[in-house]
């Protein structure tokens, strides 16, 4: 098995071929999590769980996708991104099928703890592996609107009356086969970095930029959960708006992706979440005329995903050990459940103030790491 683990053939992580295949990989081992929401209420609907009962199936979850994501960047430069996919993918194709055949909520709750080990595992292989590519903004920003498509698909797309059909216990069947798919693409992975292209040893001068990167990129993704938690009540009223918010989403990332501007990683990231500010300020205040309210919450979201997409690349650029890649998933994680987290805590409109002061300081991180004299030495 060690011998398995710790090959070291050389695969060009610049093809298309790998970029693709590391995208999809990711894109399969976020499903579930991105459709946590719509996972937790199939689980209250069946399992006649509590109100709050579900949250833990939730946290557990995230949890252990969070910690492997984390505890990965001590390892995910010396080991087989190829065999470490088809290793975590089996395992977590177990631990979804698991609870099928066996009930108690205690053992689903340590199965879904051990899949997100296993889920975070893979995707941490993956999300190196486009980091390392010599276009980490492209590759992220698919991720991101392919990962906004599924959400639209999944949760806003699907006919009431095929929803109501569906089960929890569908939902696990379902998370197995997309584990199956990652173990499939993982025989088209690359296996890793050459071996001159690995260094653990970055001083502190060089890390502490990217350390204030994965900052910007929780900042961005705190607020736009905000956002995204906030508006959704409301749309999920108004018939399909939800839809085209999502897909607004996907298509700012979408645009990102085609950008792909090369001479400063940041600079539409700042633009796009300024203007995102002004709308939420304007909103704020009433002055929005109501016609435009949904257009310009539809920008919003674009916004977010086109600037968490550079956020992301710039974090990528900045790290050229390439160790830190995976905890950009955790810094979306933390985003996530912080910007949901405050939604409950806050009075109506307060969470708008949270997410303009959220971007803005992202605004004046990103400012800080291009006014630095070594801005311009970023990873080729």
């Amino acid at each position: 098995m060690s011998s398995l683990l710790f090959e070291k053939k050389y695969v060009d992580i610049n093809s298309i071929g790998a970029r693709l295949t590391a995208i999809m990989v990711t894109l399969s081992a976020t499903a579930y999590l991105i459709n946590m929401p719509l996972i937790l209420a199939l689980a209250a609907k069946d399992l006649g769980l509590t109100q709050t009962t579900p949250l833990w199936l939730g946290g557990v979850f995230l949890g252990g996708v969070a910690l492997a994501m984390t505890l990965s960047t001590l390892f995910i430069l010396l080991v087989s991104w190829r065999s470490l996919i088809f290793i975590s993918g089996m395992m977590g194709l177990m631990s979804f099928a698991l609870p099928i055949f066996v009930s108690g909520f205690t053992f689903l709750l340590i199965c879904q703890g051990l899949a997100g080990i296993f889920v975070g595992t893979s995707c941490a292989a993956a999300v190196t592996c486009l980091g390392a590519s010599l276009n980490p903004i492209r590759s992220y920003a698919l991720v991101l609107s392919l990962q906004a498509g599924v959400v639209a698909l999944a949760a806003y797309l699907l006919p009431p009356s095929i929803a109501e059909t569906i089960s929890f216990n569908d939902a696990l069947i379902a998370a197995s086969c997309i584990c199956l798919v990652s173990v499939i693409l993982s025989r088209m992975m690359p296996v890793g970095l050459k071996k001159e292209r690995i260094n653990f040893f970055v001083d502190d001068e060089k890390k502490a930029p990217v350390l204030f990167a994965l900052l910007a990129v929780l900042l961005i993704f705190f607020g736009g959960n905000v956002v995204r938690g906030t508006i959704e009540p409301i749309a999920y009223g108004a018939g399909p708006h939800m839809i085209f918010l999502a897909l607004a989403s996907s298509l700012g990332a979408l645009i990102a992706a085609l950008m792909d501007i090369r001479p400063s990683y940041a600079k539409p990231a700042i633009i796009a979440l300024g203007l995102a500010i002004v709308i939420l300020v304007i909103g704020l205040s009433g002055n929005l005329p109501q016609p435009l309210m949904f257009v310009a919450f539809c920008f919003v979201g674009g916004a977010w995903n086109f600037s968490a997409a550079y956020a992301m690349g710039l974090t990528a650029k900045l790290d050229c050990s390439h160790q830190y890649a995976p905890l950009i998933v955790t810094m979306q994680i933390i985003g996530n459940v912080a910007g949901l987290t405050i939604i409950g805590l806050l009075d109506v409109g307060k969470p708008y103030i949270a997410t303009c002061f959220a971007w803005a300081l992202a605004i004046i991180v990103i400012i800080f790491l291009l006014a630095r004299p070594k801005s311009s030495e970023l990873c080729k």
